[in-house]
């Protein structure tokens, strides 16, 4: 991980709103010590782990976090190893955060919570 942005997340520091991992190799215990930052975090809004090795595990980690941080508005899991569970897991936590958050799974394909009907039906399909 690119150590300077994660000591400034690690320290909430208020100029790192936007944060890019991308393709940074992120495995399971990265994702647990970002998302440990993330949780008393209060200014980054934005977050890219793009193409790194999430799955499950991961998303599961990362649905914690959510709950406690508020101000993250974007993140972005494009080409990670997230599957159905992890995607249905990641829609409960859209459809019920406040203020809301959207989600990058696939590209070009943003999960909101703004319309709970549709929600429901990307989660079933």
């Amino acid at each position: 991980m690119e150590n300077d942005k994660i000591q400034r997340l690690k320290l909430n520091c208020p100029y790192l709103t936007n944060l890019d991992l991308s393709y940074q190799n992120l495995d399971i215990s990265k994702v647990k010590i970002l998302s440990h930052f993330l949780k008393k975090n209060t200014y980054l809004t934005s977050l890219n782990l793009e193409g790194n090795d999430i799955d499950n595990e991961g998303s599961t980690i990362l649905c914690n976090m959510l709950h406690t941080n508020s101000t993250l508005t974007e993140l972005n899991l494009v080409n990670t190893k997230i599957k159905d569970t992890g995607a249905r897991a990641l829609g409960k936590i859209v459809n019920k955060r406040n203020p809301p958050i959207h989600i990058s799974l696939i590209k070009h394909f943003v999960i909101s919570g703004c319309y709970k009907e549709t929600m429901y039906h990307i989660i079933k399909i």
